[in-house]
């Protein structure tokens, strides 16, 4: 008897150390699913920042090529203004052609000239110079014409606000 009362003490122990054993490998499987549910985690989440540094980065590549010749353009801008005043005094065919292929050859690179005469005063496109009477905070006056060149301010016109 002393056997049988040994062997089911045995079963028993077998059976309590076979579920201890079942709880830790489904307690492992569990952490490893975890482990695995957070390396997809993580990797999404690379991707998607990697996704974002090759669309910033194409982004900054397009406006570097937009805005290039932003300092030679610059640079023309004050010998429009001179043709535009020598337009003034001097009525001469060749000049007028001249000054046209100027003006035509900005717009084809993306300037444009910043409409202010009559506008509200905003100092984000205007440098005020001088005040004078007329409608409060209304360009009575350019001085210098402003441009922009696709979205961004090249030149910002220099005006007289009326008081």
């Amino acid at each position: 008897m002393n056997n049988q009362t040994i062997k089911p003490n045995n079963k028993e122990k077998k059976d309590e150390v076979k579920n201890l054993e079942s709880d830790v490998l489904h307690k492992q499987i569990q952490d490893l699913n975890n482990q695995l549910a957070e390396a997809n985690q993580a990797k999404l989440r690379t991707l998607a920042d990697y996704q974002n540094l090759v669309k910033r980065v194409e982004k900054e590549k397009q406006d570097w090529v937009k805005f290039a010749s932003e300092g030679l353009l610059l640079r023309l801008l004050d010998i429009v203004d001179n043709l535009d005043r020598a337009a003034i005094f001097v009525h001469d065919k060749g000049l007028q052609m001249i000054h046209g292929q100027l003006r035509q050859m900005l717009t084809e690179y993306g300037v444009k000239e910043i409409e202010v005469l009559g506008k509200e005063f905003d100092p984000s496109f205007m440098e005020c110079l001088d005040k004078a009477k007329g409608e409060l905070n209304k360009v009575v006056e350019t001085k210098q014409k402003g441009y922009m060149l696709h979205d961004k301010v090249l030149r910002p016109a220099k005006v007289v606000v009326g008081q």
